[in-house]
């Protein structure tokens, strides 16, 4: 919204330059192109990095990236919270978007009248251009090479010819790229108002181009008279060019209007000034050096130059909360895996606090314990700056203790974003837990104990059969082997079902470190035939990955909330929801408590990840076939159904501007289901 408001300003600027000195001169084919040039100009001033064009051989500015609004989980993966709450700048996002379908649903229908008329019509060559005779009653108008003439305009010989060379002003002039131009720009600056005060003089120009035209071989009373007689308008097409527009007035004076001197030619050169003041102002800010960095950047000294630019870099540079390059701690440069390598990381900065932070005596003498959080840059020299508490149990000498050990880091490996070096922010919980020996516990930085129980840890336990992936790409199919599982398995009892019983269970166990299940029990019920439903379902899991905590296979509690509901036809649904075991919700992920499930081959999505359009292929058995996408809170955004599916089909999936996150596809035939996850990434 800001970006539209900056192009807005500057076309305001340059338009108030056009009206004030330019509007009323003769020089129409210079009017012309300065409105085609300052539209342009406009769009690009706010968005074209100035700095990088002109300064970037002068002084060592590294140009800022694009803020994303994330946050970044730090080494016990804090649970990011998501709201549900609606700002005022979707609000805008959402009229935007509204008014951007609305301008193009009327370009396109202006469009679709222009092929209707011209197919229904008798179309003749005449010499460069065509004249498409129609039998609608309207006035002449032109759209690219064609002169649309209703065989209802009655005129005599002379009045048409003078029509004809109207239009072929028109058509010569290409002034049908002028406004398809100016209606794309109205649906993309709808909301600007300036965008129509530059459609209407830019209607003008183009009229007084082809009056001008015209008057080379006629008067201006005789012409003027003929203006005066069609003013009465007809049909009109929305996108054409008219031979009579409804400003006949200022056309009538702009005939009548002396050859504008040459010299008022010394006008166009308020352009320049105002061109840079317009950069100057609407350009993105944070890219130009002040005075004294540009002072400062061009010293002759090695020294001071490399003072300056280490000012200029920790002083201008944005601090980035999400990147493609984590920062880390330093000593696990030998690992050529990325994930093992930010694993080994992790546990390096763990060592570290460990060995390095004491427990405060006053609050040991006190029984004070608590989760302190502090929050760091990691420059692009590695070193550590801007520490600050976030959080504190509530004794000062906790806060000390903190900013003493991480103050005391060493330099980390900084963080990159789309290849360069950033500044990142990294923010660090510790834990204080009294324990026997009285030493301070960082978070998740205890050896582990054999018989303990966590319910936080530094690599979930995983649902198995896709240890051949890393990362995030092995979380998700971890997650979805697990909804397969679920699938074949879960049942809706029938007591339930002829009750109508609907509602949550929520069953607890724990992975041990061999991978098996125990300890199953029910933690929320709503009826004992559901509850033996579920622990049948758990008790026939195979083998998981364990978790890991420090290096070591632990013990994990694991909670697992199941969503009992009855569809509108009788059939039974059950929705089921992974807790990830960092207390954040991991998708939701969606079955039917079917027998069997559906066989699909030649499964195609792509792109995959996609900014929210899909192309999808696949072949399944054929019959009635449906199709939907579920967002992880179980809502439907996109559905397709097929009742004469043949077994083959290729599907567009477009979500309309979702969110960023996994989605769900569930292809249904009768009793069977096949679920695959997508990613829609910006």
């Amino acid at each position: 919204m800001m970006y539209l408001l900056q192009v807005t300003l500057c076309w305001g600027t340059f338009y108030l330059l056009y009206v004030l000195l330019l509007s009323r001169e003769t020089f129409f084919h210079i009017n012309r192109w300065y409105l085609l040039a300052t539209l342009a100009l406009g769009i690009a001033i706010p968005m074209v990095d100035w700095h990088t064009l002109f300064f970037s051989n002068n002084h060592p500015i590294v140009i800022p990236l694009d803020q994303f609004h994330y946050s970044i989980q730090s080494i016990t993966a804090t649970p990011e919270v998501i709201t549900a709450e609606t700002t005022w700048q979707e609000v805008l996002w959402l009229i935007y978007q509204a008014g951007t379908l609305l301008f193009t649903l009327r370009f396109s229908y202006g469009l679709w009248q222009i092929w209707q008329v011209y197919r229904r019509s008798e179309v003749v060559q005449h010499g460069k251009y065509k004249i498409v005779y129609t039998d609608s009653e309207h006035l002449p108008y032109s759209f690219f090479n064609c002169l649309f003439w209703s065989k209802q305009f009655d005129t005599n010989y002379t009045e048409q010819q003078q029509i004809l060379r109207h239009e072929e002003a028109h058509i010569n002039g290409w002034h049908t790229v002028d406004v398809l131009f100016m209606e794309i720009l109205g649906i993309l600056f709808w909301c600007s108002p300036m965008i129509y005060l530059y459609r209407a003089s830019m209607r003008n120009v183009h009229e007084y181009l082809a009056d001008a035209w015209v008057l080379q071989t006629t008067t201006k009373k005789a012409y003027g008279r003929l203006l005066l007689s069609q003013s009465l308008s007809g049909f009109q097409i929305a996108l054409a060019n008219h031979f009579i527009h409804s400003q006949l007035k200022k056309r009538i004076i702009m005939m009548t209007r002396n050859h504008s001197p040459k010299r008022a030619m010394m006008k166009y050169l308020w352009m320049l000034p105002i061109v840079v003041l317009a950069v100057l102002i609407f350009s993105k800010r944070d890219q130009f050096p002040t005075n004294k960095n540009v002072a400062t950047a061009s010293l002759s000294a090695e020294a001071d130059y490399e003072q300056a630019t280490q000012e200029l870099l920790n002083t201008h540079d944005p601090i980035h909360k999400v990147v493609e390059e984590m920062p880390r701690f330093p000593g696990c440069e030998d690992k050529e895996d990325g994930e093992v390598r930010q694993e080994c990381a992790n546990q390096k900065l763990l060592q570290f606090i460990y060995s390095n932070i004491k427990y405060p005596q006053a609050a040991r003498d006190a029984g004070i314990q608590g989760t302190s959080v502090v929050s760091f840059v990691v420059e692009k020299d590695g070193s550590i700056t801007e520490l600050k508490m976030l959080r504190s149990p509530g004794e000062g000498a906790f806060d000390e203790e903190v900013l003493r050990v991480t103050g005391a880091m060493p330099k980390w490996i900084p963080g990159k974003h789309e290849g360069e070096i950033v500044r990142v922010e990294f923010k660090l919980p510790v834990k204080f837990k009294l324990e026997d020996d009285g030493d301070a516990t960082p978070t998740n930085a205890t050896p582990p104990n054999a018989n303990d129980i966590f319910k936080v840890v530094d690599e979930m336990p995983r649902f198995p059969g896709c240890e051949e992936l890393a990362g995030e790409a092995r979380k998700e199919c971890s997650q979805t082997k697990l909804l397969e599982f679920i699938y074949s398995n879960i049942k809706y009892p029938e007591s339930g079902r002829d009750a109508g019983i609907e509602g949550i269970s929520v069953v607890g166990f724990v992975v041990e470190k061999d991978g098996t299940i125990s300890s199953s029990e029910i933690k929320r019920s709503i009826g004992s035939d559901f509850d033996e439903t579920i622990l049948e379902v758990v008790a026939q899991m195979p083998k998981w990955i364990a978790g890991k905590q420090a290096g070591e296979n632990v013990r994990v509690q694991f909670h697992l909330p199941v969503k009992f509901k009855l569809a509108d036809d009788a059939e039974s649904k059950t929705e089921m929801k992974e807790k990830d075991l960092v207390g954040a919700d991991a998708p939701i992920m969606f079955a039917n408590a079917m027998n069997e499930r559906l066989v699909v081959q030649d499964l195609k999505i792509s792109p995959n990840p996609s900014s929210g359009i899909f192309d999808m292929s696949f072949t399944a058995a054929a019959g009635p076939t449906k199709v939907q996408v579920l967002t992880v809170e179980g809502r439907t955004v996109f559905s397709w159904y097929a009742s004469d599916f043949d077994g083959q089909d290729d599907i567009v999936i477009n979500l309309q501007y979702p969110p960023s996150g996994t989605y769900y596809v569930r292809i249904m035939q009768g009793d069977k289901v096949h679920i695959e996850p997508i990613i829609v990434q910006k």
